[in-house]
């Protein structure tokens, strides 16, 4: 990597190593080696929730996968801790938009990357134009490298880069099936709510790899209104086992238009020394709790 690239990139350390491999003994396909172009210090373990857990209340929703993720955990010696206001439905939710804009004939996507916008949305149901991100999202596929310095080329000085890991669980609804996708991503704060009439070039001042793809420049990057989802996002609880400590965090999409329930999940972040603790429990959590999952892949999968 030539000087002029570490300057214009500057990754976080505790997450994205270029080279060199991480100390962790307990190496799981990706995690803690830089097969993939990048080090793995960090990922997010991820199940899908089935429709049927949100045919109540949100909150039973969240009130169901965590009972089940706390009995599982607890049988193999966690303590798990529901998040308080979980059980009175008090709980402080992340409302967002999200869309993922892309060509016409979906090139960005083909190329597996993924172009994510979020808003921010007021308890009145309005949307907050100062939080808004925008997030360009490479996911290797089948165990390939991802093309680092190609993402990180020309990226305004100062900015950063996030490389982890996500996985999938119940993949194909087969327990012990999981997916692995090593992934580095950019995300921009602070930024301008998208009109729909964004162009590559436009675009492209951001991520300059979108050059790259043979897009003309003046193509519309956009999404269907009728694709918005409007998330939410809340802490159901925690589990601590020794020194190993996870956050549990559950979701649920709706289609802004149509008010239909999209998705759910529940995840939890691990690093990458804490890989064979959390695989333990994700495998675990769909050997002994099917009835609350779906077939695992990423949720915008399942966008409509």
């Amino acid at each position: 990597m030539n000087k002029k690239l570490i300057l214009t990139a500057v990754f976080a350390a505790s997450v994205l190593a270029l080279s060199g491999c991480s100390t962790f003994e307990q190496k799981t396909g990706i995690w803690g080696n830089d097969s993939s172009g990048a080090v793995m210090k960090a990922g997010e373990f991820k199940l899908l929730l089935a429709p049927e857990v949100f045919k109540g209340s949100r909150i039973e929703g969240y009130q169901t996968a965590w009972s089940r993720v706390a009995q599982i955990a607890a049988n193999l010696g966690w303590k798990a801790e529901a998040e308080e206001g979980l059980a009175n439905g008090k709980l402080d939710e992340n409302v967002r938009l999200f869309s993922y804009p892309d060509t016409p004939d979906r090139v960005i996507s083909d190329n597996y990357y993924t172009l994510r916008h979020r808003v921010g949305m007021k308890p009145s149901g309005q949307l907050n134009p100062k939080k808004a991100d925008l997030t360009l999202k490479y996911s290797a596929k089948d165990g390939k490298p991802m093309p680092v310095e190609a993402f990180i080329k020309g990226l305004p000085e100062g900015t950063k880069a996030k490389a982890e890991v996500n996985v999938y669980g119940y993949a194909d609804k087969k327990a012990g099936n999981n997916i692995e996708h090593a992934t580095i991503s950019v995300t921009y704060k602070k930024q301008p709510v998208l009109t729909g009439k964004e162009t590559v070039e436009w675009f492209a001042e951001k991520y300059p790899v979108l050059n790259t793809m043979g897009i003309p420049a003046g193509t519309i990057v956009n999404v269907p209104k009728s694709k918005f989802v409007v998330t939410y996002a809340t802490t159901v609880g925690k589990l601590k086992r020794g020194d190993v400590e996870f956050e549990v965090e559950s979701c649920a999409w709706y289609n802004k238009q149509t008010g239909e329930f999209v998705t759910g999940e529940v995840s939890w972040r691990a690093d990458a020394k804490d890989v064979k603790a959390s695989y333990e429990l994700f495998n675990a959590i769909q050997q002994k709790a099917p009835e609350i999952l779906d077939a695992g892949k990423s949720k915008n999968a399942l966008i409509k």
